[in-house]
């Protein structure tokens, strides 16, 4: 038996639900200005810890002056306005003799009870980089620097400069993610490689293994340069990622499925000029996750700002995508929709988007629905221009009938629907070189009891990143990690296998969203 519980947090189904506002950030006393800060990455405590109920790290950077960029404590009760807590003087951590600070964030230690201080130290008196830790129980006396990576700076292919590190732990070991801009592959100046290195235990401060590269892949073929990431309840990792140089780039969400191993991303600002930005995971009394995102941003100075954000993208983009329809006018996202109403014969044109591909079989119009006209397998296919995309379809009636996405080609892809009778269960299906895969179970509710298709069900599978979301008539079903086929061209569409008649297989409103 698969059990599942209320969907978990997706990060890709956020959009913009606030305003952005510049944040003004209490300077050190040997700072008179406040026109430049870096980094500010807040850790949220619902129930508050030692009194405040956002903690943050930030650097100021005055005039991209480095000797400045050390690590200053600020808090806040409602992460909009800040302050620096009683007893507590900036920077928490002076700039070195030889060399700089940089790259800030924390982390709270599995008990909850205390914090942790990360941060990078470049150019020291040895010529090496290093990532340094400090830690506090109260927020207000913190521990003297350890350093838990250090590494050579030489030139070549044992060249390091380790920026922008972060730490999780999964409940077994500590993990830690860099942007290493001079190792091998990478470019002193340029863009970064991503790395990952683990402990072999559960302290913090010893057991750290080599650095490997991990997968995440930049859509357009640019480089990665500053991101922060954290990993929340249910073991995924999100992070937040820009692109680009020194001169910032666009700001991009990922997320991790494999504690780090490999990340999907997400383009969510594209007017470039962003530096170093972080998502704060925020819960409400109900114990929901929401979400604020601090963004950096070069802007005649280094500058802090926020906005909110709230889940619900894919049901706008549906939504919109509609009224655009049904006003006359053009939607981007929407990739194909057919109702169907029209007189029995050939499907010919839909309402929107290009006519199905006719993989196998036929597929027709009865009494304006999507029927099949031939005896055995029918098949047809609509090619997607993303792999995150939402497709929904009633199922009118049907044995042996199913709904395709996250296809590569017609051998490829996944399947929900039912092998039998309509409200006899379901089953969802990965297709291998065209024979069933290792998926092969009945998709669940929330309650952990099997799902039903009743007819007139409307099916619903929104495909995002690593993973696909299932729902039957608005309903949260499930989610299952998509781990079949690289995700790059995705071809979603419905298929139904009728080796008697060519009427058993019944689908009506038929649409496919990118979102």
């Amino acid at each position: 038996m698969v059990t599942k519980t209320a969907p978990t947090f997706d990060l890709f189904d956020q959009m913009r639900a606030s305003d952005r506002e510049r944040l003004r950030l209490p300077q050190p006393s040997n700072i008179s200005s406040n026109t430049s800060n870096l980094y500010l990455a807040p850790l949220f405590f619902s129930d508050g810890w030692n009194g405040y109920r956002y903690w943050g790290i930030f650097t100021p950077f005055p005039s991209s002056d480095v000797q400045y960029e050390n690590p200053c404590l600020v808090v806040s009760n409602d992460g909009w306005n800040w302050s620096v807590p009683a007893g507590v003087t900036n920077p928490l951590i002076p700039k070195p003799a030889v060399g700089n600070n940089m790259d800030t964030s924390l982390a709270q230690a599995p008990d909850g009870m205390t914090l942790y201080l990360i941060w990078s130290s470049q150019h020291d008196a040895s010529g090496h980089s290093q990532v340094k830790v400090s830690e506090s129980t109260n927020g207000i006396s913190w521990s003297a620097p350890v350093s838990i990576v250090d590494l050579p700076e030489s030139t070549g292919a044992t060249a390091n400069t380790l920026y922008t590190p972060c730490v999780w732990f999964n409940g077994t070991n500590w993990k830690l993610i860099v942007h290493n801009r001079a190792t091998a592959g990478g470019a002193l100046g340029g863009p970064a490689v991503v790395q990952v290195a683990a402990t072999s235990g559960s302290s913090i401060y010893s057991g750290w293994g080599a650095f490997s590269a991990i997968t995440m892949v930049q859509p357009l073929g640019r480089g990665w340069w500053h991101s922060h990431f954290q990993r929340v309840p249910d073991g995924r990792i999100l992070g937040v990622c820009t692109d680009g140089n020194e001169s910032g780039g666009d700001i991009w969400f990922a997320e991790s499925l494999d504690d780090g191993a490999t990340f999907r991303v997400r383009r969510v600002s594209t007017e470039s000029g962003y530096y170093r930005s972080a998502i704060c995971l925020t819960q409400d009394l109900a114990g929901s996750l929401g979400m604020s995102l601090y963004i950096g941003e070069i802007n005649g100075g280094f500058q802090m700002l926020r906005e909110d954000w709230k889940s619900g993208l894919e049901a706008l983009s549906r939504s919109k995508a509609v009224t655009a329809m049904v006003t006359g006018a053009a939607d981007s996202k929407f990739v194909f929709l057919d109702n169907y109403n029209r007189a029995n014969g050939a499907v010919g044109t839909p309402v929107v988007g290009s006519a199905m591909t006719v993989d196998v079989g036929s597929l027709v119009i009865k009494t304006r629905q999507l029927s099949f006209g031939t005896v055995g397998n029918n098949r047809g296919l609509v090619t997607c221009p993303s792999v995150d995309y939402s497709v929904q379809a009633t199922i009118v009636s049907g044995n042996n009938t199913w709904l395709l996405f996250r296809g590569a080609d017609a051998a490829n892809y996944y399947r929900w629907g039912v092998p039998g009778a309509l409200g006899t269960g379901n089953v969802i299906q990965s297709i291998v070189a065209g024979n069933v895969g290792s998926l092969d179970r009945p998709v669940v509710g929330p309650d952990g009891v099997e799902a039903q298709l009743p007819a007139g069900s409307i099916m619903k599978v929104v495909c995002r990143g690593g993973r696909f979301r299932l729902y039957i008539n608005g309903n949260f079903c499930e989610e299952i990690p998509d781990t079949l086929h690289a995700l790059d061209g995705v071809k979603c569409g419905v298929s139904c296998g009728v080796f008697a008649l060519p009427s058993a297989g019944v689908w009506d409103d038929y649409s496919v969203i990118t979102c």
